[in-house]
C-alpha cells in the first residue's frame, strides 16, 4: 500500500514475526522517526538493533481519511496480533496504561550509549542521508522551504537577529582574524619556509588536511598569538605569521 498521509502503520521482524503496530497523522514522518530511533519504542529498537534494520518491513497498512478515527483503527490493528507477538509495550492504542516498565538512570544511560552507536554505524548515517535527499527532492517539501525562508526574509525581528548576529561576528577578534588570509613562516629542522597561507603550508609539508578542522584550530590559535607549534607524528613546526 502506498505510503498516504494518516493511517496505521506496521513494522515487521522478517526474522521472527514479531511487529509493532502504530498510528500517525503522517504515517511517513513516524516510520522515519521508528527507522532513525527518535520517538520510537524501545522494545521495537532493541530488536533493530539485534536483527538489523534490513530485517524489518516498514508498511502502512490501513489509511485513515479521519484523524480522530486513528486510535479506533490503531486499536483494532493491535487487537488483531496475539499478545506475545507485538513490540507494544501497551494494549491500548495511544495509551502507556499497561505498560509494565519505567526509565531508572542505568537504561537512560543505556539508551544514551545506544544511541551514540548507532550514530557512530555508518550505514545508519548513510540511511539518514538518504532520507534526507529523498525528503529534499521532492517539490512540496521544496516549496515548504521556500516559503519558510520567505517568511523569515520578510520578517523584520529575524533581520535585526541576523544583523546583530554579523555585526558581533565582525567585532570577535578570532572571528574578523579567521576570514584574513596571512603569510607564514614555518621552520623544520632548521630550516625555514615562507608560504602564501597556513593552509598551503599544510599541504606543501604533508601536514593532516584530511580533516579541515584540525587546520582551523590551529590556525585560529596560530592569529591570535602569532607564533605556534604544530606536532605532527613527533615532528614539530614552528609557524609564524609574516603578514
Amino acid at each position: 500500500m502506498a505510503i498516504s498521509a494518516a493511517g496505521i502503520y506496521r513494522i515487521t521482524n522478517l526474522v521472527n514475526g514479531k511487529s509493532y503496530t502504530g498510528s500517525g497523522k503522517k504515517v511517513e514522518r513516524r516510520l522515519a522517526d521508528h527507522k532513525q530511533g527518535t520517538n520510537s519504542n524501545v522494545h521495537l529498537q532493541n530488536a533493530i538493533r539485534k536483527y538489523g534494520i534490513e530485517n524489518f518491513a516498514f508498511d502502512q497498512i490501513i489509511s485513515v481519511l479521519d484523524p480522530a478515527a486513528l486510535l479506533e483503527y490503531e486499536q483494532a490493528a493491535i487487537d488483531s496480533v496475539p499478545v506475545e507477538m507485538r513490540y507494544n509495550i501497551s494494549p491500548t492504542a495511544g495509551s502507556c496504561l499497561g505498560a509494565t516498565w519505567t526509565h531508572s538512570e542505568e537504561s537512560r544511560a543505556n539508551y544514551s550509549a545506544a544511541a551514540l552507536l548507532r550514530a557512530a554505524d555508518p550505514k545508519w548515517r548513510e540511511g539518514i542521508v538518504e532520507m534526507s535527499r529523498a525528503r529534499s527532492a521532492k517539490p512540496e517539501y521544496r516549496a515548504k522551504a521556500d516559503e519558510a525562508m520567505r517568511v523569515k526574509a520578510d520578517d523584520a525581528d529575524h533581520r535585526k537577529r541576523l544583523s546583530e548576529r554579523a555585526k558581533a561576528y565582525v567585532s570577535d577578534p578570532s572571528m574578523a582574524a579567521r576570514v584574513t588570509v596571512n603569510g607564514c613562516r614555518v621552520v623544520f629542522d632548521g630550516i625555514a619556509s615562507e608560504f602564501r597561507s597556513v593552509w598551503a603550508a599544510f599541504l606543501a609539508l604533508g601536514l593532516p588536511t584530511q580533516s579541515q578542522s584540525v587546520h582551523i584550530r590551529f590556525r585560529r590559535k596560530l592569529k591570535l598569538s602569532g607564533k605556534e607549534v604544530f606536532e605532527h607524528e613527533g615532528k614539530q613546526y614552528l609557524f609564524e605569521l609574516t603578514q
